[in-house]
């Protein structure tokens, strides 16, 4: 069976919070395969992203760090 997208995600800014685990990263690798530009967050300050992705780190019960990525990407996959 294959399961397509009903919508395109190409020339799109995604950002994908927590994308640095297993689910989070298989959720990257998928949006930058169909030509999103995928930004990653996580708390870690020295963490590498998944390839094709830009990594942010960024805790989110910090405002200043999330003001920090204000007004970037959408839709947001959490």
């Amino acid at each position: 069976m294959t399961i397509g997208w009903d919508f395109s995600v190409e020339g799109k800014r995604t950002l994908i919070t927590g994308g640095l685990g297993g689910i989070g990263s298989a959720l990257a690798k998928g949006f930058v395969r169909h030509g999103a530009e995928v930004i990653v967050t996580g708390r870690a300050r020295d963490h590498r992203s998944p390839d094709g992705c830009s990594y942010h780190a960024v805790d989110l019960t910090d405002e200043a760090d999330v003001m920090r990525l204000a007004g970037r990407p959408a839709p947001l996959i959490r």
